[in-house]
């Protein structure tokens, strides 16, 4: 079983590395965490922690528009949009939300600007970090 205080570890250990992604295996249980701070690097790491398989993960693409602002998930769960390609949103908005175990956690637009793409569809599972949406600002 994975142990919380050592999932607790690796997401700040793994916040202040330049990897963009790291999957953690114990038996059948697995984590997921995406670093998505600007300054990753584009490329595909590979990390290995104790035991198993590397895995060599690919890195999710954005447009090559410079005028285009990209939302994450906060959280880990299944997405439900609140807007529709063309809605014209502002900071605060709610654009969707993630629900797990129950719970809904909004997903905050940050940046004002018109929906140019969403990624997922309703009800897909969407993993800490994953992006979830452009906006053309």
């Amino acid at each position: 079983m994975i142990d919380i205080k050592q999932i607790e570890q690796v997401v700040t250990m793994f916040s202040q590395s330049s990897l963009g992604e790291v999957i953690i295996t114990d038996g059948n249980q697995s984590i997921r965490v995406v670093n998505t701070p600007s300054t990753l690097l584009q490329s595909t790491d590979t990390l290995q922690l104790s035991g198993g398989t590397p895995q060599h993960l690919p890195q999710e693409t954005k447009p090559n528009n410079t005028s285009t602002h990209t939302i994450s998930s906060p959280a880990v769960g299944w997405f439900y949009t609140q807007v529709k390609q063309g809605d014209k949103v502002n900071i605060g908005d709610v654009v969707a939300n993630i629900k797990a175990l129950g719970v809904l956690t909004p997903v905050l637009c940050d940046k004002a600007g018109v929906v140019h793409e969403i990624l997922l569809k309703d009800g897909d599972q969407a993993q800490w970090g994953q992006m979830l949406m452009h906006l053309s600002i």
